[in-house]
């Protein structure tokens, strides 16, 4: 009789896990919102950088104000206020973290590598997640740029 009791048992317990579903097979999928407002609108396209000064941002110290030249008279600038300043492993790595306080929500991100070659290698960008477009970081024949690109060109959702 104790034998039928587990069998009985055991053969509920299988049919019952048999018809549970924990999951459903379709994984939810975030539509991108390409209507997003534009950030940089009435900035260029591309933003020259030196190499001294991308130096200078990355040595800003932590609560200090940093200033990017947008234009080549410097008149224009985005500016904004260093809100993490961090160094690594001797100062091979070196980051910053820039709040834009003209742009709402952007942050400038910029982090310094010394390679074992001895070159230096930057990358970085100023993006804000509530809007459609960013600045990336990039070097084309020995120059730094910020080139505006589309949020989702980078970011996939």
């Amino acid at each position: 009789m104790k034998n039928n009791q587990i069998l009985v048992l055991g053969l509920l317990f299988l049919a019952t896990t048999f018809n549970l579903n924990a999951q459903d097979g379709n994984i939810p999928l975030n539509e991108p919102n390409y209507n997003k407002p534009r950030l940089f609108n009435l900035l260029p396209a591309r933003i020259e950088m030196s190499a001294a000064k991308l130096q200078e941002l990355i040595g800003t110290p932590n609560g200090q104000t940093a200033q990017i030249p947008v234009a080549a008279d410097q008149a224009t600038e985005i500016a904004g206020e260093v809100i993490s300043a961090v160094s690594k492993y001797n100062n091979i790595i070196q980051s910053v973290v820039i709040r834009c306080s003209d742009f709402e929500g952007a942050r400038l991100t910029l982090s310094k590598v010394n390679m074992p070659d001895g070159t230096t290698k930057f990358t970085g960008r100023i993006v804000s997640i509530r809007h459609g477009d960013l600045y990336q970081l990039e070097q084309e024949n020995g120059t730094w740029a910020l080139v505006k690109k589309n949020f989702y060109d980078l970011v996939n959702e």
